[in-house]
């Protein structure tokens, strides 16, 4: 009866993915007591119940001069089913993928894991010049790159609980309150054929985004696509399917690398299960991800119609005062100034027209240098 519950909660927590930004790392650190079946269920079906925000959520209008996301993009231009549709496959695809790839990686992954640590730092700093190169070279990104890399070192220097939630929050969630435009009301628009290419590719650079740490799904995606440019269709399938099967290596890692890359991954490693016992688990996780990427299909329609009943200026009231609490709530005081610190920077990168993958250097410089620490 237990572990009944346990999978209910799991997936009903998961399904507060449809609330923008409301990360995992938040409803976890709601939770010190969860299971380790809780947090797996909790995990996967967040994964798909959060592509509705990130597709619909945000949209920012045609002449606020801000550049929008491919999924976002594609929402603009009336073609809003293409852009769920590529969620849902990348998604689908990238966690089959995975799945295919699990015993390849518990056999190997410990040998290129070793292969790789020695050089973790010059492969983290050689992928941020690649980014910086591919657009210019122009010296504002090189220091918006740095200033974001010592925002995070600062954020992960202060005495928080959680950082991550005011740090995230702040430089995307809250930021696209502020520049967002009119929900759309229902899906609309043809659905597209898509590549069954990238997806499949997006399930190795799942792999190995596992391998180095800060490694997240939208940098690794960044960079496949600076190397082979393609539609918004590929870059959201891609990213998609990245992070699907980087979800199933983040658990994967724990008992084959010794290593948790997340808050959830941390939670299991703490719960030292069995080998047998973590493949069942997975595998239960695995089931409510499908069961959560079918309900997002069926949902969308009526996801985008509340959203679009709720006013605007009083939807980003409510989530920034959300923000806020939550924030005041982990970490008092700090977490408060964090989140503002963090929006403050994140506005202000908009309106200089940084490019958005350069945020991502919070997670990425500090990595490097921890890493060059340890």
């Amino acid at each position: 009866m237990n572990a009944f519950s346990d999978w209910v909660m799991g997936f009903g927590l998961g399904a507060l993915g449809v609330v923008p930004f409301l990360h995992t790392n938040t409803l976890l650190a709601a939770l010190p007591e969860a299971s380790a079946l809780l947090v797996v269920v909790l995990s996967f079906s967040h994964l798909a119940f959060e592509t509705l925000p990130s597709v619909f959520f945000g949209v920012p209008g045609q002449g606020q001069g801000v550049s929008a996301l491919p999924s976002h993009d594609l929402v603009r231009k009336g073609r809003s089913r293409a852009a769920l549709q590529a969620a849902l496959e990348g998604l689908v695809l990238g966690l089959l993928g995975a799945l295919a790839l699990s015993a390849a990686f518990w056999l190997w992954g410990p040998l290129v894991l070793a292969a790789v640590r020695p050089i973790r730092v010059w492969l983290l700093l050689a992928l941020a010049v690649v980014v910086w190169v591919s657009d210019g070279p122009r010296p504002m990104n090189a220091l918006a790159l740095a200033a974001f890399g010592f925002l995070g070192f600062a954020a992960f220097s202060l005495p928080l609980q959680e950082p991550l939630f005011p740090l995230l929050s702040g430089l995307f969630g809250l930021p696209a309150l502020f520049f967002s435009d009119a929900t759309p009301a229902r899906l609309e628009g043809p659905t597209a054929r898509l590549s069954r290419a990238w997806p499949l590719i997006g399930c190795f650079l799942g792999a190995f985004s596992v391998l180095l740490p800060a490694l997240s799904p939208s940098w690794v995606a960044s960079i496949a696509l600076l190397l082979v440019p393609a539609g918004p269709e590929v870059a959201v399938s891609l990213l998609a399917a990245i992070s699907s099967s980087r979800m199933l290596f983040d658990f994967l890692a724990v008992p084959v690398l010794g290593v948790a890359r997340s808050a959830a991954t941390v939670r299991w490693k703490l719960a030292a299960l069995t080998a047998f016992d973590g493949l069942v688990l997975l595998a239960v996780g695995v089931l409510a991800f499908i069961l959560a990427v079918a309900l997002c299909g069926r949902l969308a329609n009526a996801w985008c119609r509340l959203s679009a009943r709720v006013p605007p200026r009083g939807l980003a009231l409510v989530l920034l005062l959300l923000a806020v609490l939550v924030a005041w709530g982990l970490d008092g005081f700090w977490g408060v100034f964090l989140l503002a610190w963090s929006v403050s920077a994140s506005v202000l990168s908009l309106r200089l027209r940084v490019p958005r993958k350069y945020v991502l250097g919070v997670l990425v410089l500090p990595a490097v240098l921890f890493a060059w620490a340890g």
